[in-house]
């Protein structure tokens, strides 16, 4: 939105599961923002799955992101 300036993204890997051929990575974060509408800073917590698969030569790549 328009009416939001944000201020800090804080981001944390709660954890990692590495398997033969893809790793399950569990996140959450936290944005912070100043809502110009209202002139209130107010966050937003986001959590997400991510599936990421790693290839032969250990390059990898986002598969799937979960809510």
């Amino acid at each position: 939105s328009e009416q939001r300036v944000f201020e800090a993204v804080k981001s944390t890997i709660t954890s990692v599961e590495i398997g033969e051929s893809e790793a399950i990575v569990k996140a959450n974060a936290t944005f912070t923002f100043h809502d110009k509408e209202n002139d209130e800073v107010k966050t937003i917590d986001y959590a997400a799955t991510f599936t990421v698969v790693i290839d032969e030569y250990g390059d990898y790549a986002i598969k799937t992101i979960e809510q």
